[in-house]
């Protein structure tokens, strides 16, 4: 089991929380309360043109956002982006700390802004705000081998 996964993170399930963003899910969500602290990858997008489509994403929720990423995110950007189908560019990377006791939805990406989707996230439903730890870091658009 991939730590910080959906299916890793620890938590108690309590009962489903509303979404802020219901077409945002692949499938069903589940809802948990943190019992341990977690990390998770805060990626902030210019939403762009498509900020002017979907007026929610104009205001969203600032750089601390609500939605995370976790599990496996050993990708390139491109890979990154339509896994968690971002609407636009990164505008700001950083690790993301959640509390115990913090109120998540956990479930997959649903395909949306014409990308893949399918990747692990997480959203914030009531807790303190993460702490950010921004990364000063280029993300690679090419992929390796070991």
């Amino acid at each position: 089991m991939i730590p910080n996964s959906i299916d890793g993170i620890p938590g108690t399930p309590v009962p489903q929380q509303p979404t802020s963003r219901r077409d945002a899910w692949l499938g069903t969500y589940r809802t948990v309360r943190l019992t341990a602290p977690i990390e998770a990858l805060r990626v902030h997008v210019g939403a762009g043109a498509a900020a002017s489509v979907h007026e929610h994403l104009a205001t969203g929720a600032g750089l601390h956002g609500r939605w995370f990423a976790v599990g496996d995110i050993t990708q390139t950007y491109d890979q990154y982006r339509a896994s968690r189908a971002l609407p636009g560019p990164f505008t700001q990377v950083a690790i993301a700390t959640l509390a115990a006791g913090t109120i998540l939805n956990v479930g997959r990406c649903s395909p949306l802004f014409s990308h893949q989707g399918g990747g692990d996230q997480i959203e914030l439903v009531a807790g303190p705000t993460p702490t950010l730890r921004p990364l000063d870091a280029t993300w690679s658009r090419t992929a390796g081998s070991a």
